[in-house]
């Protein structure tokens, strides 16, 4: 008996349980984690986010103080995250949560895509 497995490949659309659909034209390289929920995901799936407001990659079971230094940190907070600082590192995708980043959406839109999450 033979078995073919073929690798997973990366999604460039998602639909979330919300049905909000996000479409990229290429997988993700840089991601900005707006909020911890997406921090988690990333390490999860072995990805490190480019840029953060939350401290939870430095817990060790994520990354640890020493790789979570190297992250840097979005300036203002996770209420008030500055656009500018986000589109300095040219994301392919910024993850925020709806009712708290959904206000960001107009002035990151052309230039990167967001994605709202709301768990």
């Amino acid at each position: 008996t033979s078995t073919e497995v073929r690798p997973i490949e990366a999604a460039t659309r998602i639909t979330d349980a919300k049905g909000v659909q996000v479409s990229l034209p290429k997988p993700p390289e840089k991601i900005v984690c707006l909020v911890a929920l997406c921090d988690d995901i990333l390490v999860e799936l072995g990805m490190t986010p480019t840029a953060t407001n939350s401290q939870v990659l430095a817990h060790p079971e994520f990354l640890g103080k020493e790789k979570a230094a190297k992250i840097p940190v979005v300036p203002g907070g996770f209420l008030s995250p500055e656009v500018e600082a986000i589109l300095a590192h040219k994301p392919d995708l910024v993850i925020g949560l709806e009712d708290t980043h959904g206000k960001l959406a107009p002035a990151l839109k052309g230039a990167t895509t967001f994605w709202p999450l709301q768990p």
